[in-house]
């Protein structure tokens, strides 16, 4: 209202996303892919570990996407467990106002 009506982002102003962008900027080489197929509305296939442990976040991509989902950047659109026992996820990006942060982060990459 106060924006005459105007919708703005409110959830990524709500935060900080500075642990998110160091480890895309840090592993960008491996995430790259997979970022680009999300930002063309499509899924990925990522192993999900409900217990993610923050200081294995640089070693362990799988962590890296488990944080990503629990967080709210990513929704999971279906699941099977694996042979291995571990939760193998189709995710894909929630909504606007998400895309937006992942398409400020590609630029970035660029600049």
């Amino acid at each position: 209202m106060k924006q005459k009506g105007k919708v703005q982002p409110y959830w990524l102003s709500t935060s900080d996303n500075v642990l998110i962008k160091q480890l895309v900027t840090k592993h960008r080489q491996v995430i790259q892919p997979q970022l680009e197929a999300l930002i063309q509305y499509s899924t990925v296939e990522r192993p999900i570990d409900e217990n993610v442990v923050f200081p294995f976040l640089e070693q362990d991509m799988d962590a890296f996407w488990s944080l990503l989902l629990f967080a709210g950047y990513l929704t999971v659109n279906d699941c099977v467990v694996g042979d291995d026992g571990l939760m193998y996820c189709q995710v894909s990006i929630p909504n606007q106002e998400i895309m937006t942060l992942y398409v400020r982060m590609i630029r970035e990459w660029f600049t």
